[in-house]
């Protein structure tokens, strides 16, 4: 769906390079080229995950500007986060998992280090001085860069698969 100011895509199975090209061409006035790169740094990586590790048979992608911010996410019904961890980490709440994903060199896969995609991810938000927040199974964290205040949390309900949605000022 493309609307004047929001793109909404759905997916199966493979990364969606096409939604890059759409977000480049329809907010390349409004987002600098710098700034454009790092929301497809960020995208790319979102996609991947869902792809590689989640196992979702399919996900959404959404990008957008609402009010004085231009907002970016997706979202998946697949393995969450502390599910994947868990396999890996000993932790004592789903909120300890979320948590984990944003120290370099933590990732799901055995034989090597990983998690450099999610750390390099949340590194480009932050410099963005950017919003993000991550639901994933019982937990979510919700990180404002900009303002450096950060809160991890139960969710009541609990959640199938994983959300990450992400906002920077427009400037």
């Amino acid at each position: 769906m493309i609307e004047n100011d929001f793109l909404i895509y759905g997916k199966s199975s493979a990364i969606a390079p096409e939604f890059i090209l759409l977000l480049n061409e329809k907010f390349k006035t409004v987002l600098s080229e710098d700034v454009l790169w790092d929301i497809n740094l960020v995208i790319n990586e979102l996609m991947q995950n869902s792809v590689d590790h989640s196992t979702a048979e399919r996900y959404f992608i959404y990008a957008g500007i609402s009010e004085k911010h231009f907002e970016f996410g997706i979202l998946d019904m697949g393995v969450t986060i502390p599910a994947k961890l868990e396999t890996k980490y000993q932790c004592n709440s789903d909120e300890e998992y979320l948590e984990k994903v944003f120290e370099k060199g933590v990732g799901t896969r055995r034989d090597r280090a990983g998690g450099f995609g999610l750390y390099y991810l949340f590194e480009n938000i932050k410099d963005l001085k950017g919003r993000l927040v991550v639901l994933s199974r019982n937990a979510q964290v919700r990180k404002n860069f900009g303002t450096r205040n950060y809160k991890t949390s139960k969710l009541k309900y609990k959640l199938t698969g994983t959300w990450c949605m992400a906002s920077i000022p427009l400037e």
